[in-house]
């Protein structure tokens, strides 16, 4: 069994999906009305929260498998719970895992978004160093 996942923070890049499930899987960019994204405070990575009047770009990875997804919820700490949201992707609507900030957590949120490109310049190697130390 497989399932699509939505990710909108570090596992946008497929090197740290790759990192943290052994795996590569197929992907394309996807977009994910009603959720914000917004750093989370002392940290280098985002949450996404619920908000009618927003959208999140991500990535979208299909076929995930079972083994996988285990993985990535260990990955995830304890702040983030799975859903299961429908994501704009190539035209299409389609059903997606994505790591959704548990809102008894919400005062952990900054009040902007997170960068792709500069956690990319300025902290990847760093966390992909860290990905391998788990």
């Amino acid at each position: 069994m497989s399932d699509n996942v939505f990710t909108y923070g570090t596992l946008q890049l497929a090197s740290v999906m790759q990192a943290v499930t052994g795996k590569s899987f197929s992907s394309r960019p996807a977009i994910l009305s009603e959720y914000q994204r917004y750093l989370i405070k002392n940290r280098i990575y985002p949450a996404i929260v619920p908000d009618k009047q927003a959208s999140t770009k991500g990535t979208l990875y299909f076929n995930v498998d079972t083994e996988s997804l285990v993985a990535l919820d260990e990955f995830e700490d304890v702040l983030y719970d799975r859903k299961l949201v429908s994501v704009q992707c190539d035209g299409d609507v389609i059903k997606a895992f994505a790591y959704v900030l548990n809102l008894k957590y919400v005062t952990k949120l900054d009040d902007y978004d997170w960068s792709l490109e500069e956690f990319s310049r300025q902290h990847l190697d760093y966390y992909l160093k860290r990905i391998e130390e788990l």
